[in-house]
Protein backbone atom coordinates (compact mmCIF):
# COMPACT_ATOMS: atom_id res chain seq x y z
CA UNK A 1 0.00 0.00 0.00
CA UNK A 2 0.89 3.37 -0.92
CA UNK A 3 0.39 5.91 1.85
CA UNK A 4 -1.37 9.22 0.76
CA UNK A 5 -0.52 9.11 -2.97
CA UNK A 6 -1.64 12.95 -4.33
CA UNK A 7 0.18 14.34 -7.67
CA UNK A 8 2.40 16.71 -5.39
CA UNK A 9 3.94 13.56 -4.19
CA UNK A 10 4.59 11.31 -0.76
CA UNK A 11 5.10 12.36 2.92
CA UNK A 12 8.62 10.73 3.10
CA UNK A 13 8.62 10.93 7.09
CA UNK A 14 4.63 9.07 6.95
CA UNK A 15 6.19 6.60 4.41
CA UNK A 16 9.24 5.44 6.48
CA UNK A 17 7.09 5.43 9.80
CA UNK A 18 5.16 2.55 8.13
CA UNK A 19 8.03 0.92 6.28
CA UNK A 20 9.80 1.27 9.95
CA UNK A 21 6.84 -0.47 11.31
CA UNK A 22 6.93 -3.30 9.29
CA UNK A 23 10.66 -4.01 9.64
CA UNK A 24 10.21 -3.94 13.67
CA UNK A 25 7.48 -6.27 13.16
CA UNK A 26 9.29 -9.06 10.65
CA UNK A 27 12.80 -8.61 11.12
CA UNK A 28 14.11 -6.89 14.57
CA UNK A 29 14.00 -8.60 17.39
CA UNK A 30 12.25 -6.25 19.99
CA UNK A 31 13.73 -7.66 22.77
CA UNK A 32 16.82 -7.14 22.49
CA UNK A 33 16.93 -3.89 19.68
CA UNK A 34 14.78 -0.55 20.36
CA UNK A 35 14.51 2.09 16.90
CA UNK A 36 14.47 5.37 17.89
CA UNK A 37 12.88 7.60 14.72
CA UNK A 38 13.48 11.40 14.29
CA UNK A 39 11.88 12.78 10.85
CA UNK A 40 10.90 15.89 9.60
CA UNK A 41 8.07 15.67 7.39
CA UNK A 42 8.58 16.42 3.66
CA UNK A 43 6.78 15.44 0.57
CA UNK A 44 8.61 13.88 -2.61
CA UNK A 45 7.92 11.88 -5.51
CA UNK A 46 6.76 9.01 -5.18
CA UNK A 47 9.61 6.87 -6.44
CA UNK A 48 11.62 9.01 -4.16
CA UNK A 49 9.96 7.58 -1.50
CA UNK A 50 10.04 3.80 -2.32
CA UNK A 51 14.10 4.45 -3.30
CA UNK A 52 14.23 5.79 0.26
CA UNK A 53 12.13 3.52 1.82
CA UNK A 54 14.28 0.82 0.57
CA UNK A 55 17.84 2.13 1.89
CA UNK A 56 16.75 2.56 5.04
CA UNK A 57 14.85 -0.92 4.97
CA UNK A 58 17.64 -2.63 4.03
CA UNK A 59 20.38 -0.61 6.27
CA UNK A 60 18.29 -1.59 9.25
CA UNK A 61 18.23 -5.15 8.51
CA UNK A 62 22.00 -5.15 8.13
CA UNK A 63 21.88 -3.15 11.78
CA UNK A 64 19.87 -6.51 13.71
CA UNK A 65 22.29 -8.69 11.25
CA UNK A 66 25.46 -7.39 12.28
CA UNK A 67 25.65 -4.96 14.53
CA UNK A 68 24.40 -7.08 17.61
CA UNK A 69 25.93 -10.72 17.78
CA UNK A 70 25.44 -13.17 20.53
CA UNK A 71 22.21 -11.97 21.69
CA UNK A 72 23.07 -8.17 22.46
CA UNK A 73 20.90 -5.59 22.95
CA UNK A 74 21.12 -2.10 21.52
CA UNK A 75 19.09 0.44 19.67
CA UNK A 76 18.91 1.68 15.59
CA UNK A 77 18.47 5.25 14.99
CA UNK A 78 16.88 6.96 11.79
CA UNK A 79 17.12 10.37 10.97
CA UNK A 80 15.43 12.52 8.44
CA UNK A 81 15.69 16.39 7.76
CA UNK A 82 16.71 19.38 5.61
CA UNK A 83 20.21 20.90 5.79
CA UNK A 84 20.45 23.87 3.46
CA UNK A 85 20.30 22.30 0.13
CA UNK A 86 20.24 18.99 1.01
CA UNK A 87 17.92 15.93 2.45
CA UNK A 88 20.33 14.18 5.52
CA UNK A 89 19.26 10.71 6.06
CA UNK A 90 21.37 9.25 8.90
CA UNK A 91 20.55 5.31 10.10
CA UNK A 92 22.93 4.59 12.80
CA UNK A 93 23.39 1.63 15.93
CA UNK A 94 25.48 1.31 18.79
CA UNK A 95 26.49 -2.27 17.98
CA UNK A 96 29.98 -3.62 17.28
CA UNK A 97 30.79 -1.15 14.48
CA UNK A 98 32.14 -1.77 11.21
CA UNK A 99 34.98 -4.44 10.41
CA UNK A 100 38.01 -3.85 10.28
CA UNK A 101 39.18 -3.88 6.59
CA UNK A 102 35.69 -2.31 5.52
CA UNK A 103 35.47 -0.72 2.61
CA UNK A 104 32.14 0.65 0.89
CA UNK A 105 33.58 0.87 -2.47
CA UNK A 106 33.64 -2.66 -2.32
CA UNK A 107 30.19 -2.64 -2.18
CA UNK A 108 30.41 -6.15 -0.90
CA UNK A 109 27.10 -8.12 -0.59
CA UNK A 110 23.98 -7.53 -2.39
CA UNK A 111 22.20 -5.11 -0.25
CA UNK A 112 24.81 -2.63 0.40
CA UNK A 113 24.55 -2.88 -3.33
CA UNK A 114 21.21 -1.66 -3.61
CA UNK A 115 21.70 0.90 -1.58
CA UNK A 116 24.46 2.15 -3.44
CA UNK A 117 22.65 2.02 -6.64
CA UNK A 118 19.36 3.74 -5.11
CA UNK A 119 21.44 6.57 -3.46
CA UNK A 120 23.47 6.95 -7.29
CA UNK A 121 20.41 7.45 -8.48
CA UNK A 122 18.98 9.69 -6.50
CA UNK A 123 22.65 11.45 -7.28
CA UNK A 124 23.02 11.61 -3.48
CA UNK A 125 26.12 10.84 -1.04
CA UNK A 126 26.94 8.11 1.72
CA UNK A 127 29.82 8.02 4.52
CA UNK A 128 30.27 5.50 6.91
CA UNK A 129 31.44 6.74 10.82
CA UNK A 130 32.34 4.43 13.30
CA UNK A 131 31.41 6.34 16.24
CA UNK A 132 30.87 3.36 19.12
CA UNK A 133 28.79 1.70 16.20
CA UNK A 134 28.07 2.54 12.84
CA UNK A 135 26.41 5.48 11.50
CA UNK A 136 25.28 5.54 7.94
CA UNK A 137 25.44 9.36 6.69
CA UNK A 138 23.44 9.99 3.74
CA UNK A 139 22.13 13.53 1.74
CA UNK A 140 20.39 14.08 -1.38
CA UNK A 141 20.28 17.05 -3.60
CA UNK A 142 16.72 18.57 -2.48
CA UNK A 143 16.71 19.81 -6.56
CA UNK A 144 16.47 16.01 -7.36
CA UNK A 145 14.63 14.98 -4.80
CA UNK A 146 11.89 17.34 -5.73
CA UNK A 147 11.87 16.43 -9.36
CA UNK A 148 11.84 12.71 -9.15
Amino acid sequence: MIPNLHTDGIDLALCLRQSIGRIADSVIPRDRIGIEQDLESMRVPSDTAAYIGLIVNELAANSCVHAYPDGRTGKIEIRLFRNRDSLVLLVADDGVGLPDGFDAECRGGDGMEIVTELIERLRGRIWFVRDGGTTVRMEFPLSVLASG
